[in-house]
């Protein structure tokens, strides 16, 4: 319920979480983090940026082509490979 809410306060769609992957703990130089990723699928709303400043739309094959942060990595290989 958290992340449906986030993503309709921040993306203003609606979603239905699909899968979760596997939590990533990177470290950068500066500072930790821990990725917790899902899959979602849309199921309405029109796609309105409140925090962000740009999107991209994109199938799965051409997810190789945008520049990842270092941490995302590994969540983009797991997902590629399902």
């Amino acid at each position: 319920d958290c992340i449906k809410r986030e993503i309709f306060e921040e993306l203003n769609i609606q979603i239905e979480i699909k899968e979760k992957l596997t939590s990533i703990l990177h470290q950068y130089p500066d500072c930790k983090i821990k990725l917790i990723p899902f899959i979602a699928e849309y199921l309405s709303g029109e796609l309105i940026l409140r925090d962000h400043c740009d999107f991209v739309l994109t199938n799965k094959e051409e997810l190789n082509n945008l520049d990842w942060a270092e941490a995302d990595l590994p969540v983009l290989k797991e997902f590629l490979e399902i």
